[in-house]
């Protein structure tokens, strides 16, 4: 006996019911999981941060140590 219009509906209905609170959880999960990975993506832009400003300074330091070799080199006086 093939199915009909209402019969597809019902069956939908029932398949809907049974694993829409599993979607619902789902969801719930995928939310907060979003939220987290949001603060942890935050934390490591401002470690990121962090790490590029020593860097800089570590070059700057360099730079500094290497003019003042290349001053000594030419005997340059400040």
């Amino acid at each position: 006996m093939p199915l009909n219009k209402n019969d597809i509906k019902q069956i939908k209905e029932a398949v809907t019911e049974v694993v829409d609170p599993y979607f619902v959880a789902i969801q719930k999960d995928f939310n907060e999981n979003t939220v987290q990975h949001r603060q942890i993506f935050q934390r490591l832009d401002r470690i990121d941060k962090k790490l590029e400003g020593i860097v800089y300074r570590k070059e700057f330091e360099d730079l500094a140590t290497r003019v003042k070799e290349l001053e000594d080199l030419l005997a340059v006086k400040h």
